[in-house]
């Protein structure tokens, strides 16, 4: 993602809220085990509120105001600045010479890079807005014809377990149509992390998604829950009721599950979540 995109993004009436959000993100990322240290993401954070420009992308400091800021001496000055430019976090925009300091830029797109498998531990809302601003440019955009195609040769190739079933999966979202539905009333980069990792099924009158986690079925629910509905009753009229549960052991999710239901918003039985 281009820098000046990014401060696209970061412009308008919910853009202070955003800059609040990256700052938590760098502290959050500073106290767990990431590339970016404590002590480095905390001086980050300071020269971010006292000094960096948002519009023009700029932190105008020379060495000695810096050291002033920190409260550290030029030596460690210099270690930090290293760091972040090692980083990729900061950049030399012009350089300082008699009677001016050195004007740095930040790379936002790659502090989101550092940041973002740190920001579940946030809030839902937070790591949802993080989301919209940076999206995530690994994430596999739904294949063509002739693409699908390649992929099925290729598994043809070499036809292990594993590719036959990344590729019935690939194959079964895309002709899914209650995701195509609810991808037109969802922005891509929340549909990628919230609404394509459920399960769904139909029951009678009613419409099942199990989440992963609790924590999940909540915030689709209370996020996206009245976007799904409508792409729901515009699709199956019929549908009385779409409800939120989670994965009891279920095949399709991975690692430890929550085995407890939401009671809102579950089944009425445990009989009837496991055979959702």
């Amino acid at each position: 993602m281009a820098i000046q995109d990014v401060n696209a993004s970061l412009r308008g009436p919910k853009a202070s809220v955003v800059k609040y959000d990256i700052v938590a993100a760098i502290n959050g990322a500073g106290l767990t085990k990431s590339s970016l240290s404590k002590d480095v993401a905390q001086r980050l954070t300071l020269i971010i509120v006292s000094r960096y420009n948002w519009l023009t992308n700029e932190i105008s400091a020379g060495h000695m105001q810096l050291s002033a800021l920190w409260s550290v001496d030029l030596r460690r000055v210099k270690r930090i600045l290293t760091e972040l430019r090692t980083l990729g976090i900061l950049a030399v925009k012009r350089a300082g010479r008699k009677g001016l300091v050195t004007v740095y830029r930040l790379d936002l797109a790659k502090i989101a890079e550092i940041t973002r498998p740190f920001w579940h531990v946030l809030a839902a809302d937070i790591a949802a807005r993080l989301d919209t601003a940076f999206p995530d440019e690994n994430t596999v955009p739904a294949a063509d014809e002739d693409s699908t195609s390649r992929v099925e040769q290729t598994a043809d190739a070499d036809a292990s377990p594993t590719n036959v079933v990344k590729i019935d999966e690939a194959r079964r979202q895309r002709a899914d149509p209650v995701r195509q539905a609810i991808a037109r009333e969802v922005a891509p980069p929340a549909f990628d992390r919230w609404i394509r990792p459920l399960i769904h099924e139909r029951r009678e009158d009613c419409l099942v998604f199990v989440a992963p986690s609790s924590f999940v079925a909540n915030y689709v629910e209370r996020q996206f829950g009245h976007k799904i509905e409508r792409a729901i009753r515009q699709l199956f009229p019929e549908i009385r009721r779409v409800t939120f549960t989670v994965a009891l052991n279920r095949p399709g999710f991975t690692g430890g599950q929550n085995s407890r239901r939401i009671a809102r918003y579950g089944t009425d039985t445990e009989e009837d979540l496991e055979a959702v």
